[in-house]
């Protein structure tokens, strides 16, 4: 029996897109005035009569690809990032087929900010940034299709995997997962290698892969080891924004997870008070530390984190006892806090400069702030140029020694984001959220300690930039007193070089140069030298040469010869003599390496040098590869170097 509705409405599924098509008398969406300037400029540039769900779909992809770049969310192996990388990919994939070898799809970018100008203005100011970003994944898609054929014929060298179907899928779904060479692609490869692969076995690898990463995510929320405890209250009333000190009561003592009533001296445990100035581990922010005191009874707080909104206080009782109930003071590290506070800070005004010398795409993508350093990771397509990181560096220094207010405010999370304050992606924020400001050049949501003017900061030194993961980087920093002792360090290092090179320091560079340049010259030398000194020894290296079974063998260890002079003397000997196997050996910098050749009618005959070097070098603990006329290895196994020419004689006794 059917009965009536709540609500009398029918869901007709008419998006806008579907009305415009509606109004326009088009089949579907891709033939409206908002994709078919699209359409019509992939159709220019490609060959022959391409598929029209082609076209379609490298217009959707593109559009879906800039939207999400806009909204801050860059090509990446994790998340909302993969997916937007899985765009781009598949649609070079479909432009490949049309014909397109070169990056493309970054010049539809512009297309994509004009059809949307209107209803979009902002996004039109972004096009060169957005695109520069899809160029940079566009290229390093080429880059690993360009050698997917040398990366496959490595991977599956190895005959038994070669064998093995449930192994190649295995492997096929590294070389996609890790690579991001297309299935497809591998699958041909195989097929034209005659090269068996479970498809059964690729998909249950992607299918744990997934699993893996819903488990990382589920993780995330987890800021605390022992959940077991059965904590009536509700919460720990924070209030060490301000005040340094409190008057508290001690709610609750565990130790090892159990709840105990009182502590005795050097007992480790966990404390929770009714209120505390101690500001727990979160958003990236390291826990306080300080004391917990009643007279002479001292508890030592060496970490300080939070379960729900419960705040614990772990550490050590250094003398005297405490127990439950006790009234006590709790009195954070003032210098501990204050230095933190300086690098909490300076992270605002970083992610400030990054974006106003990067682009606005720039978004946290994590942090650590301790009292010792800083660590920001954000996101952006490639590394920052020497000049990149001087100006932002610059501009934080501005930032500092102008000395802003800096202010925070709890208010409706709506109002923070018609605010237009920055909040890290992923967080889950309450229904009222603490916005922290510096006047004019940051807002964001932060719940973490910070100072009241930029100009306490003091001091801010970058240490190093990176990179973390694809389309995100990581900039470590330090301020105030860390960041006088780097400089002091960088002074005194530049004294020391100074003194070495007997010139003064802004001569450094100039000097080092020239002792490099002169040091090259050498080493040129000296390789002339050795080639020279090998030329010489060519004759005996063929007298002292075996022949076994038709082949002539030349072994030798040659003592600290370079890899150059080794792969010299290898076509040397090449030149000089035929039907011929040469091995040479090394040992450089306690390292052993290995090279071998083989003439030119051996190769005719079948004899690889490849495959030979492969199981000699397992006897110097290493492994090697290269032609056939031509291979080298290296090795950890010096003393093996003997075993490694024995292996090879019997090998060459086996041939056929």
């Amino acid at each position: 029996m059917l009965e009536p509705l709540p609500k009398k409405n029918i869901d007709t599924g008419m998006g806008l897109e579907r009305l415009v098509a509606l109004m326009q008398g088009a089949r579907n969406n891709f033939e409206t005035e908002l994709f078919q300037p699209l359409v019509k400029e992939i159709t220019r540039q490609a060959k022959g009569s391409p598929r029209e769900e082609n076209l379609f779909a490298i217009s959707d992809h593109i559009r879906a690809v800039v939207f999400a770049i806009y909204d801050g969310v860059l090509p990446s192996n994790e998340e909302r990032g993969y997916v937007v990388r899985k765009l781009i990919r598949k649609s070079l994939i479909l432009l490949g087929a049309l014909g397109a070898k070169t990056p493309y799809l970054y010049k539809l970018v512009a297309l994509v900010c004009e059809i949307m100008r209107d209803p979009y203005p902002l996004l039109n100011k972004r096009k060169e940034e957005i695109a520069a970003i899809v160029l940079a994944e566009e290229k390093n898609f080429l880059a690993t299709l360009a050698t997917a054929d040398n990366l496959l014929a490595e991977k599956f060298k190895d005959s038994e995997l070669r064998a093995d179907p449930l192994e190649a899928g295995r492997t096929a779904f590294m070389l996609y997962d890790t690579y991001g060479i297309p299935l497809e692609l591998i699958s041909e490869w195989l097929q034209k290698h005659k090269i068996k692969f479970s498809r059964e076995a690729f998909d249950l690898a992607l299918k744990e892969q997934k699993e893996r990463s819903k488990s990382r995510s589920a993780m995330k929320g987890d800021v605390f080891g022992f959940t077991d405890f059965a904590l009536k209250e509700k919460q720990t009333k924070f209030v060490g924004y301000r005040d340094y000190q409190a008057r508290a009561k001690i709610l609750k003592i565990f130790r090892e997870g159990k709840e105990v009533k009182k502590l005795n001296p050097s007992q480790q445990a966990q404390v929770i008070l009714d209120q505390t100035p101690f500001y727990p581990e979160s958003g990236g922010q390291v826990g306080d530390t300080g004391k917990i005191f009643k007279g002479k009874n001292l508890f030592e707080v060496t970490g300080t984190q939070k379960l729900d909104k419960i705040i614990i206080h772990s550490g050590v009782l250094k003398q005297g006892s405490l127990k439950k109930s006790d009234l006590v003071s709790a009195e954070i590290d003032v210098e501990t806090r204050l230095s933190t506070a300086r690098n909490h800070t300076a992270t605002h005004l970083l992610q400030a400069a990054l974006r106003k010398v990067l682009g606005t795409h720039v978004q946290q993508q994590g942090s650590l702030v301790e009292p010792q350093r800083m660590r920001f990771d954000f996101t952006h397509f490639k590394e920052l140029s020497k000049e990149e990181l001087q100006r932002v560096e610059e501009e934080v220094y501005n930032y500092v020694i102008g000395n802003f207010p800096v202010s925070s405010r709890v208010m409706p999370l709506k109002e923070a984001k018609k605010s237009g304050a920055l909040a890290f992606f992923a967080e889950k924020y309450d229904q009222k959220v603490r916005v922290v400001s510096v006047e004019g050049l940051s807002r964001e949501f932060c719940a973490g300690t910070h100072l009241d003017h930029t100009g306490q900061i003091g001091l801010f030194k970058i240490i190093h930039e990176g990179s973390v993961a694809s389309g995100v980087r990581r900039i470590e920093a330090c301020t105030g007193k860390p960041a006088y002792r780097r400089v002091k360090l960088e002074e005194s290092l530049i004294d020391e070089v100074s003194a070495v090179l007997n010139v003064p320091a802004d001569k450094i560079a100039a000097e080092a140069e020239r002792k490099l340049s002169r040091a090259k010259e050498l080493e040129k030398e000296l390789g002339a030298q050795k080639i020279q000194a090998a030329k010489s020894e060519l004759d005996n290296l063929v007298q002292e040469a075996q022949k076994i079974r038709g082949v002539l063998l030349i072994t030798r260890i040659m003592p600290e010869s370079e890899m150059n002079i080794l792969r010299k003397t290898v076509d040397l000997l090449k030149e000089k003599t035929d039907n011929a196997v040469i091995a040479l050996g090394s040992i450089v910098s306690g390292r052993p390496i290995l090279v071998m050749g083989v003439t030119a009618d051996l190769c005719a005959k079948g004899v690889d040098a490849s495959a030979l070097i492969n199981e000699v070098a397992k006897g110097i603990g290493g492994n090697g590869g290269g032609r056939k006329d031509f291979a080298q290895a290296g090795g950890s196994r010096p003393e093996g170097l003997a075993a490694a020419f024995e292996k090879l004689k019997e090998l060459i006794g086996n041939l056929p």
